[in-house]
């Protein structure tokens, strides 16, 4: 999602666009993905050549294999691509949202993309079919199809749901609020009524059932003992929130790296900075990004929230127990992955160096980019005030969402987004969001 929605953003500045030393900038804008369970082929060859074989159909015996990001339709404010599933490779329909401007003018451009995807939907629902149908035949009315893909088929039993993400800039001083809120046990959420906080509730799913989650501790738990860590330091050391927000966000990656692993590692995290770890760094205010420069200082910071979490030795690798890849294909890309230490990771960050961005990472067979894919030093920015703030994909979101509900559920994390950005305390109600 990150790289097809962030690559549509254009900057705000000519200074972005002219001067290589300048990190890029962006209005600061909201978008969407939403993944439909099928089975996509280019024609029905394909689909026979696939039930033959049971091969995942990447693979280059293949004659034009469907790959992950292909287009099959442009609408307005919306893309229909496809993605390839985990560990199957059979590829699977997924609506990418263009970014919307956190104004009330997105907002409305928001609602009539999501109008669109609906009507699609609808259709696709009402054509399902085991034995494949015509992509063509269907979505023709909706939109721009390739010449190429004019004769793709979809099959499925029933298309009626989606798995939501989204991507969005968020303010760095309002993330420990929202792995306070996140850190918070289901129990003490509020009740589901007209006017409630989403930010337990519906943010992040964090029943989310994952086939490789056997083992794997709740990571509410790892939110809560993450931000009570950060808060009790900021408490003795005056941290402001934009530090204490870059400390949240390493700390996750610390407690949850700490855990068995994904065979697809994105799953790992549900809040994933898109921005660099040394370019979140470099928000932090003038007078703390001074004294952390110093590594000694920043080493002290950081290993005392490494010690607090108490996951074991900082000379470890950042993923404890290893990156799960089963494929043979990547086994040499899991070894040098696992090359990346903890301690090796957090003195780089302050050096302005992410060792999980591609341009960073010393071991280039490792590939940290097709895991992470880490954006740089890309940033949005509040158009009022100047603010640069990181780009966020939040990726526990309800899954298996009727797509009657997707207007409105968007519109909800819409809604939650800018006012976390605008530092407003937002409730629900029937007009905005879900009943």
């Amino acid at each position: 999602m990150f790289v097809r929605q962030i690559s549509k953003r254009k900057n705000t500045t000519e200074e972005s666009k002219s001067s290589s030393r300048t990190p890029p900038v962006i209005q600061r804008k909201v978008g969407f993905e939403v993944e439909v369970e099928c089975e996509v082929f280019r024609n029905p060859e394909q689909a026979r050549e696939f039930d033959a074989s049971k091969e995942p159909v990447f693979r280059p015996a293949f004659t034009k294999p469907i790959r992950k990001y292909d287009v099959l339709l442009k609408g307005q404010g919306f893309e229909l691509q496809t993605d390839l599933g985990f560990p199957s490779r059979v590829p699977y329909l997924e609506f990418v949202t263009d970014p919307f401007e956190e104004t009330d003018a997105g907002q409305a451009q928001m609602d009539r993309t999501f109008g669109e995807i609906v009507r699609i939907m609808r259709t696709l629902s009402e054509s399902v079919s085991s034995a494949g149908f015509s992509l063509e035949t269907c979505l023709r009315p909706f939109g721009e199809i390739p010449d190429e893909m004019r004769k793709v088929i979809i099959r499925s039993e029933h298309v009626e749901q989606g798995n939501f993400q989204f991507t969005a800039g968020i303010r760095l001083g309002a993330l420990p609020k929202i792995f306070d809120d996140l850190g918070t046990p289901r129990a003490e959420a509020p009740a589901l009524s007209k006017k409630r906080d989403p930010g337990r509730k519906y943010l992040i799913d964090w029943e989310r059932d994952l086939d490789f989650k056997t083992g794997l501790k709740h990571e509410a738990d790892d939110f809560g003992k993450i931000i009570r860590i950060v808060n009790d330091m900021a408490q003795r050391y005056g941290h402001s929130e934009k530090l204490q927000g870059l400390l949240c966000l390493i700390g996750q990656y610390l407690a949850l790296g700490n855990d068995p692993c994904a065979s697809y590692p994105k799953t790992m995290f549900p809040i994933t900075p898109r921005t660099s770890f040394a370019r979140i760094f470099e928000l932090i205010p003038p007078e703390e990004k001074e004294k952390y420069a110093d590594e000694s200082e920043w080493v002290a910071l950081v290993y005392e929230l490494f010690g607090a979490l108490r996951i074991g030795p900082v000379r470890a690798p950042l993923f404890t127990q290893g990156i799960h890849l089963e494929d043979e294909l990547f086994k040499e890309r899991r070894h040098n992955l696992n090359r990346i230490t903890r301690a090796l990771w957090l003195r780089n960050i302050p050096k302005g160096k992410d060792l999980l961005n591609k341009e960073d990472c010393p071991f280039p067979e490792a590939k940290p980019e097709l895991y992470f894919a880490n954006l740089g030093p890309k940033t949005d920015e509040d158009p009022k005030t100047k603010e640069q703030t990181p780009i966020l994909e939040f990726r526990r979101l309800c899954q298996e969402l009727p797509y009657r509900k997707w207007p409105e559920f968007a519109r909800e994390i819409f809604v939650w987004v800018r006012g976390v950005n605008e530092a407003r305390d937002l409730f629900f109600n029937e007009n905005n969001g879900l009943p």
